[in-house]
């Protein structure tokens, strides 16, 4: 694809979601890489350039940029503008470079300004044509999008969380001896 995903391998990704390797290997692994390699982008990085005005960035700190709510409203406010380069536009990122690619599940859609005191801003979404999945569909697809980007940021995160849990009930039991201590001691 256009975006890469380089601080994640795809050995981690097999075995952080439970994915047997084989189909790893087989569905998403890019031709010549291994199975331990970085998701590096199929896209050249200065193709990318001349055909977008900008490469595409890597995505792996995306769900560390920016939080989960930021990522679930990009995903869900494509709507269709003749002016920009790529013939779409973001109501929550204005002037992005990126095309929709989800167009063909979402439908296509503009968007509905007001313009208030001088100030234009975002009303609604009119939908011009339908797309293949609902408008619940899209949405859950997108939050499972938005889960999976997350997780790319930080995959160790419920790891981290749960002995954090563990570190801090000792250092809690440590700090009771400790106060025992000084009170054994004054």
């Amino acid at each position: 694809g256009c975006h890469s995903a380089e601080y994640m391998r795809y050995n981690r990704l097999a075995a952080d979601l439970d994915i047997p390797e084989e189909i790893v290997l087989r569905d998403m692994v890019i031709p010549g890489a291994k199975i331990g390699d970085p998701m590096h982008a199929i896209m050249p990085k200065k193709k990318s350039a001349e055909w977008f005005g900008v490469t595409p960035p890597d995505l792996t700190l995306a769900g560390r940029l920016h939080d989960a709510d930021w990522l679930y409203s990009y995903f869900i406010s494509f709507y269709v503008d003749p002016q920009s380069v790529s013939g779409w536009n973001n109501t929550v990122f204005e002037n992005v470079a990126m095309p929709h690619v989800l167009a063909d599940l979402q439908g296509r859609r503009t968007a509905v300004f007001k313009e208030e005191d001088g100030h234009r801003s975002f009303d609604r979404f009119e939908v011009q044509t339908e797309g293949s999945m609902t408008d619940e569909e899209f949405k859950s697809a997108m939050k499972d999008l938005t889960a999976y980007m997350v997780y790319m940021g930080e995959p160790v995160k419920l790891k981290r969380v749960k002995y954090g849990i563990y570190v801090m009930l000792f250092l809690f039991v440590l700090a009771f001896l400790s106060w025992m201590l000084k009170k054994e001691y004054w």
